[in-house]
């Protein structure tokens, strides 16, 4: 039994997963923006503390509600790990670049793609750290601020959007 060589039905199922990819970040940078319109948001650790010390209870901050967004802090790189299919595609770049109409163009593709893909990492990265502190979190615990690897689990199962991306990924 020979390999085949069309990598045709690599693109197909390729395509889905871009389509996927798209959703998700669209529904991460929405909930970000709204976060940026609708929170409150404190940079100094410190002064994030004293506002706990002032709220202690989750009904004291949902009147005023402040999300913690520390700059330094390692809590936002499980975002990305939904996103990582983003370099999918480089699996099967060279069978792609090497059936190309425009050979000549090959470089600049390669870098324009993998471009793409870096700056949509920065976009939900950013974004999405936003989010997931901001006013929709409100009822977590701010002592255990840890966003989920599959950040579609921090929702809860009525959420419409994130239920349907769920069966999105699922099919």
């Amino acid at each position: 039994m020979t390999a085949t060589r069309d990598v045709s039905i690599y693109v197909k199922i390729n395509s889905f997963g871009v389509i996927f990819i798209i959703i998700v970040a669209l529904f991460i940078c929405a909930l970000g923006v709204m976060s940026l319109f609708n929170t409150t948001y404190v940079y100094d650790k410190d002064k994030y503390i004293e506002y706990l010390n002032a709220n202690p209870t989750v009904e004291d901050r949902e009147k005023d509600y402040k999300g913690f967004i520390g700059l330094a802090e390692g809590t936002f790189p499980p975002l990305m790990g939904i996103l990582g299919g983003g370099f999918y595609f480089h699996n099967i770049s060279l069978p792609v670049i090497r059936n190309s109409k425009k050979p000549e163009n090959n470089c600049r593709d390669v870098f324009l793609g993998y471009l793409m893909v870096f700056i949509v990492y920065i976009l939900v990265g950013t974004l999405g750290y936003y989010g997931f502190n901001g006013e929709y979190f409100k009822k977590r615990d701010p002592s255990v601020v840890e966003i989920q690897q599959n950040c579609l689990n921090m929702f809860p199962v009525d959420s419409i959007i994130a239920t349907i991306i769920r069966l999105a990924a699922w099919l």
